[in-house]
């Protein structure tokens, strides 16, 4: 069975657009074996990584059986890592090289094997990528070799299976107390209000989420809604979003309009983003008498805001903030029957399973439907953090 080069294509960007999004190790290389076994049209692939400091082989990944381990050099696997050679083999049953203990364990019949060597940045074999079972009567093929060795060396330019053997293990725990801290920061001053009804729904991709959010009450008696997307990859963007939040916290009842609390986030940012780093933000600073509402939105998704019948979409009226950004600027929204704001960040709307898409978005003004939505985010795996803030007037 082989694939067509438009079929090929089509597999890589689907495929790349999800590895592209993955912050968790674990699912990464669950994507990576996903998109080998896609490519050369087989039952299963594995991603077998050396562990120097016992001498052994093992899989993180091993698509429907646990995880194995083997002493380094043993087996086709083994043996192929440590020539560096790829191997094909059809017969497996044939070769004296092929444990048949793991098929009588899992009760699993292995017909054919491709193993290709993973080289690292620095040139030195790191693992290797195994496929099982090419389905069809041929067996593996050299064009089957020539397509996973595409999945093999994308793979070898995202992963370092050295830093995966520390990063994994020894940030676990650290991240668990980072993202604790993250969560102690999200106010809402709200709680209480029986004249108002909020939903708020915040899903991080990992243990950290670059997605913060809260609700205050600000010093003239109304109300302050915002919601952070720091963007990136790993720990940074969850600092950065943490920054923010505490800047936030710190100036809200000392500040008497937008602007003011704006030209103190501003200040605070240029001294934590780092070069390249920036953040989309969207604030809302809603007047007591519900008369107007003051915003920035900084390469955001346009938030909703309804008014009587009409629902508002509130474009960016800024970029995304960098650290080079001098001014935030501060638009004012007149209203004449305010009722309900919704935010959300672009993890809802840019999902490649999830299929909820930006035109979609004003369904969710209905309590019921944004319920449900949130239910069913909760239930599946996104590509990004997923954050909505619904602010309501009953």
């Amino acid at each position: 069975m082989e694939l067509t080069k438009d079929e090929t294509l089509e597999i890589i960007f689907q495929c790349v657009a999800k590895i592209a999004h993955e912050r968790n190790f674990d699912r990464l290389l669950d994507l990576i074996a996903e998109m080998g076994a896609r490519l050369i049209v087989c039952d299963r692939c594995s991603i077998w990584l050396i562990d120097r400091q016992t001498g052994e082989l093992w899989t993180k990944v091993a698509q429907g059986v646990d995880r194995l381990r083997m002493p380094y050099g043993r087996g086709i696997v083994g043996e192929a890592v440590e020539s560096g050679n790829i191997t094909v083999i059809n017969s497996p049953y044939d070769d004296p090289r092929f444990n048949r203990k793991i098929d009588v364990a899992t009760g699993y019949k292995t017909n054919s094997i491709l193993v290709i060597p993973m080289l690292g940045i620095n040139g030195t074999v790191i693992g290797a990528f195994q496929a099982i079972n090419k389905f069809g009567d041929e067996g593996f093929t050299s064009n089957d070799v020539k397509h996973l060795q595409l999945a093999v060396t994308f793979s070898a330019k995202i992963l370092d299976a050295e830093d995966l053997l520390h990063t994994a293990s020894s940030m676990r725990a650290e991240q668990q107390s980072a993202a604790k801290k993250q969560r102690s920061i999200i106010f809402n001053e709200f709680k209480n209000d029986k004249a108002l009804e909020i939903i708020t729904f915040s899903q991080g991709l990992d243990i950290l989420s670059g997605d913060t959010y809260a609700l205050y009450k600000t010093s003239d008696g109304g109300a302050l809604i915002y919601c952070v997307d720091g963007m990136g990859h790993g720990i940074l963007p969850s600092l950065t979003s943490f920054s923010v939040a505490a800047t936030i916290k710190q100036f809200i009842h000392k500040s008497n309009t937008l602007t003011e609390l704006s030209l103190e986030l501003l200040e605070n940012l240029h001294a934590v983003l780092g070069e390249e780093e920036q953040i989309s933000c969207a604030f809302f600073w809603l007047s007591p008498d519900r008369k107007w509402i003051d915003y920035f939105v900084a390469g955001f998704y346009p938030p909703l805001v309804q008014d009587g019948d009409d629902v508002i979409e509130i474009p960016s009226n800024n970029p995304p903030i960098m650290n080079f950004t001098q001014n935030i600027a501060v638009g004012r929204l007149a209203l004449t029957a305010f009722s309900k704001l919704l935010i959300y960040t672009d993890g809802l709307v840019e999902d490649t399973m999830f299929e909820f898409r930006r035109n979609q978005v004003p369904t969710l003004l209905e309590p019921a439907v944004l319920h449900h939505i949130c239910e069913e985010i909760k239930s599946g795996q996104m590509d990004d953090d997923v954050t909505i803030v619904y602010f309501a007037v009953k």
